[in-house]
């Protein structure tokens, strides 16, 4: 039995080379397949079903995929999306201590959030990013 397991897995071994695999994007979808599964039981809805099990068979799709470029950007436009998600509390954080002292404007051009101290007034905003300038009461 145990020669016949060791064969079985010299086989997927061997099918899965050049392949690219598993990695954090087909375990967050494989985790919203479960959510959306479990949604799907408690409302009895099967939208909720049918479209984790899209991200499902598309978490399959990537693992056994050839186009390693093309799942490498995907992965990391996914971890910078994550980043960006985990950085938001520590920014609202700031933003709450920092509410009385000086006031967050967003740059119309690049989107950038520009702080500028409380109480100057009317004044010009220049983008540290894109160099747009703007003005603003504070």
């Amino acid at each position: 039995m145990r020669n016949f397991l060791e064969n079985i897995k010299n086989k997927i071994n061997y099918w899965m080379q050049g392949r690219y695999g598993y990695d954090e994007l087909n375990s967050a979808l494989a985790i919203a397949f479960l959510v959306l599964w479990i949604i799907s039981l408690i409302t009895k809805s099967s939208v909720f079903y049918y479209v984790g099990l899209i991200g499902l068979g598309y978490s399959l799709y990537r693992s056994l995929s050839r186009d390693h470029l093309k799942r490498s950007n995907e992965r990391l436009w996914f971890l910078k999306k994550v980043e960006q998600i985990k950085k938001l509390p520590k920014q609202w954080k700031q933003r709450w201590e920092q509410r009385k002292t000086h006031k967050f404007y967003r740059c119309k051009e690049c989107g950038v959030t520009i702080r500028v101290p409380k109480g100057k007034g009317q004044i010009e905003i220049t983008c540290p990013k894109c160099g747009n300038k703007f003005i603003e009461r504070t």
